[in-house]
């Protein structure tokens, strides 16, 4: 009797303690699977407050603003104004030749055409950085219109400017 009893609880003992083993493994995955989804909503949350970094995503761009013909590629940027709470979007999209031509139709519905100059940005694509630096000014010129086919809540107000020598368009918008 006193054997079975020894038998007994060394495996009481073995499976009490495989027991703990087991659920010692799955609580750590559970703590390490929380503190991975903390890490990814921490990083969210930092590249949603650095609203500096661009985007090429046109269906997020689609979200923002109103996209009457879809462009064969875009990068945008989103920002806030310094002190106030005004945002601004700038979007540099490509187009077919077809499309540019239709958008500059349409939009000169709006408005007519009116010559300017912008500064590129670093994030811009490399075609117009390259563009800019030929100039000798460090800008690209282009025709400005009313964005008013692009226009979406909470934007407001803007241009549209065709750059010339492409199909590229820098689209600039603001909710003031």
């Amino acid at each position: 009797m006193i054997s079975f009893l020894k038998t007994s609880i060394k495996s009481k003992s073995s499976w009490f303690l495989l027991l703990s083993v087991i659920l010692s493994i799955s609580c750590g995955n559970q703590t390490e699977s929380n503190l991975n989804g903390k890490a990814n909503t921490n990083a969210a949350n930092v590249s949603n407050e650095n609203s500096n970094v661009s985007n090429d995503d046109v269906a997020a761009l689609g979200s923002q603003v109103l996209l009457p013909f879809i462009p064969e590629e875009v990068v945008w940027r989103e920002e806030n104004v310094k002190n106030s709470n005004d945002k601004k979007l700038i979007a540099v999209m490509k187009f077919t030749e077809e499309d540019a031509k239709n958008l500059v139709a349409q939009a000169e519905k709006h408005r007519p055409a009116e010559a300017v100059e912008i500064d590129t940005e670093q994030w811009f694509p490399a075609e117009l950085v390259a563009q800019s630096q030929l100039s000798g000014n460090e800008s690209l010129k282009g025709n400005a219109y009313a964005p008013t086919d692009f226009l979406q809540l909470p934007y407001k107000n803007g241009r549209l400017i065709k750059v010339e020598n492409s199909n590229y368009f820098v689209l600039e918008l603001s909710t003031n």
